[in-house]
């Protein structure tokens, strides 16, 4: 549901009236008015009024000398204030056949058919570096829905019944063409551990490979693919640190308690350093996945005044039943704060080299306490938040560096839970190219995550998380994907062929240049990048790509059903020669040529979009 959600801007998403009831009168309201209209609105000096219809709220717009803009949405947002009036233009406005929105103003709405685009090169126009993209692999067994790790934290030989994971059902071919073919680009791995690694040594304390050949199945993949390596995360420590004694809930034993706390950190570094030598290379840390959704402002001052369970914490002893049931571990705002402060500590001194992130949820908002102490806000290197099946223009509507203290933020899981109007549909692939486009764009962040580059053709869940589907030595069902043998996977193009451009043609390292947009446009999205310096590690798929080149991206049409134009122009005075590939969420839409293009110097070039694609053109 969108909704307001911060002080600066606000979405109004505004309906126009059930057929019969609201209809406008223009010869009452002379101003614009627009139907199956969405309009972004700044909340600075915005009024929220009661109207009784869309005719109603234009009336008090046009009485009003300083409004600019109207927008009404009947009962869908704020109901009993539902005409917006504002003195400012519309930031940005987007066609919504089909959908009950209206909205209007003194001006006319700009032209949704086409925007003007300038990639702007000089170096104040240079923004982040991009590091590079990730996945996540699901390299141990569970069940549908989410619900059951079979076999738990029990050692078991290779063939067990429990085991069934990827890589390890793969086909030896397909353990290659995997990494290869699909992973090749990727930067990062993220691995849930307790949850896809999860053995236990004999004190439940440590965290093993389940069966022998789990860790030289990771790392073969790990070598193939190229990735810089694993960025580790607890679902949850394992079961010995905990009040329940469990994987599947719980919080910690203690959080105040120093000694606990240090034999806790270092096992923590144990876990670490038995991944480094099985092969495992380690570039990433962080201390739990989800641990809250909390986003309350606390000081790290008031958590040392808290008592250690203040805050209501899931039971420790009822079994969890259903979907989601799975390991996690479950910490207050300020219980998080107390335990990374002391286990973060640790890991830096173990590994200088280790980069850590906070709080894998609500980023610097839900570790507020984490950002409020400067020594221990030293140790955070990226704020991670997720925003699961969100729309793709959350990043526009919120302002996600807030309280960041200039540590960068980003989405280190994003996937489409059964249910979702994207899952597994069209409109899925563009929202997902809109999420990492305007994170990227509005969020200024260095990496983005994908959550699975491979998920069982046997699980509710796969169509909304997997890049690809593989067939496990369980599914015997041949009405679904019927050319798909045991041990082999598949692409799942809706998700796949929105996050591999990103991954594929964005070298490692790359640089985010601004774009000079006439309107933003949240149906309408692009981002140029230039590809990092000579010298600069850009990864393995990228060594011979030239360097300082530059890259667009435009991904249209995830509401309107009418192509859209993009004449784009370079402010350098040079011209530039572009190759284009075509994204489509279609089997067949996956890289397809579109040929040359030049754009002279200062002139514009009009590349026109389809609804429902995406285009990437390289000047390369």
């Amino acid at each position: 549901q969108r909704k307001k959600v911060n002080t600066t801007m606000v979405w109004l998403g505004l309906a126009v009236m059930a057929i019969g009831m609201l209809q406008p009168t223009q010869a009452v309201c002379s101003l614009h008015y627009y139907n199956n209209t969405l309009a972004y609105l700044n909340a600075s000096d915005a009024q929220q009024l009661y109207a009784a219809n869309a005719s109603s709220c234009c009336d008090l717009c046009q009485a009003a000398a300083s409004c600019q803009t109207w927008c009404f949405s009947g009962r869908k947002w704020t109901p009993s204030k539902p005409c917006h009036l504002s003195p400012h233009p519309p930031t940005s406005v987007e066609q919504a056949n089909g959908t009950d929105y209206s909205s209007g103003g003194r001006l006319p709405f700009p032209d949704n058919s086409k925007g003007t685009y300038v990639i702007q090169t000089n170096e104040s126009s240079r923004q982040q570096v991009i590091w590079g993209f990730g996945y996540e692999i699901q390299s141990d067994s569970i069940g549908s829905n989410n619900d059951g790790m079979p076999g738990d934290g029990r050692l078991v030989p290779d063939d067990d019944n429990t085991t069934s994971s990827a890589p390890h059902d793969l086909t030896d071919n397909e353990r290659v063409r995997f990494p290869t073919e699909m992973l090749q680009g990727f930067r990062y791995c993220r691995l849930a551990l307790g949850l896809f690694l999860r053995g236990l040594d004999p004190t439940e304390k440590l965290i093993v490979g389940r069966w022998p050949s789990q860790l030289a199945e990771l790392k073969q993949m790990q070598d193939l693919s190229g990735i810089e390596g694993f960025a580790t995360e607890y679902w949850s420590p394992p079961p010995a640190w905990k009040d329940g004694y469990t994987y599947y809930s719980g919080t910690l034993n203690s959080t105040v308690n120093v000694t606990f706390l240090e034999a806790f950190a270092a096992a923590r570094v144990a876990d670490v350093q038995y991944l480094k030598t099985n092969g495992l290379k380690v570039p990433w840390w962080g201390l739990q996945n989800e641990p809250n959704f909390d986003q309350d402002n606390i000081s790290a001052a008031s958590c040392a005044s808290q008592p250690e369970f203040s805050e209501p914490v899931e039971s420790l002893t009822s079994s969890r039943k259903g979907a989601n049931t799975y390991s996690r571990c479950t910490y207050t705002q300020c219980s998080y704060y107390r335990a990374f402060k002391v286990v973060a500590q640790a890991m830096k001194a173990a590994f200088p080299d280790l980069l850590i992130h906070a709080n894998s949820a609500r980023g610097q908002a839900g570790g507020s306490p984490v950002a409020d102490d400067p020594e221990t806000r030293k140790l955070v290197d990226l704020w991670t938040w997720h925003f699961v099946g969100a729309s793709g223009t959350t990043p526009m509507t919120r302002d996600l560096k807030a309280g960041s203290y200039g540590i960068p933020v980003a989405n280190n899981e994003f996937e489409y839970q059964p249910g979702s109007e994207y899952a597994g549909t069209p409109k899925g692939f563009l929202n997902t190219a809109h999420m990492i486009m305007n994170f990227l764009v509005f969020a200024n962040s260095p990496t983005f995550y994908w959550i699975h580059a491979l998920k069982p053709t046997t699980n509710d869940e796969s169509k909304g998380y997997g890049l690809g589907y593989w067939r496990p030595p369980s599914d015997t069902n041949y009405s679904h994907f019927p050319d798909l043998k045991v041990g082999e996977w598949s692409y799942n193009p809706i998700n796949a062929n929105a996050v591999l451009p990103f991954a594929k043609f964005l070298p490692w390292n790359s640089i985010r240049y601004s774009v000079a947009e006439d309107t933003v446009r949240s149906d309408s999205r692009i981002m140029a990048f230039k590809t990092p310096s000579k010298g600069v590690n850009s990864g393995p798929l990228h060594q011979n790509t030239p360097a300082d080149r530059f890259g667009i991206m435009m991904a249209h049409g995830k509401v309107t059903t009418t192509p859209f134009t993009y004449n784009v122009s370079f402010d350098d005075g040079q011209a530039h020669v572009l190759n284009g590939y075509l994204f489509s969420p279609d089997a067949s839409g996956y890289n397809i040529s579109l040929g040359q293009v030049t754009v002279p110097a200062s002139k514009s070039v009009g590349f026109l979009v389809q609804p429902l694609t995406m285009q990437v053109w390289l000047e390369w």
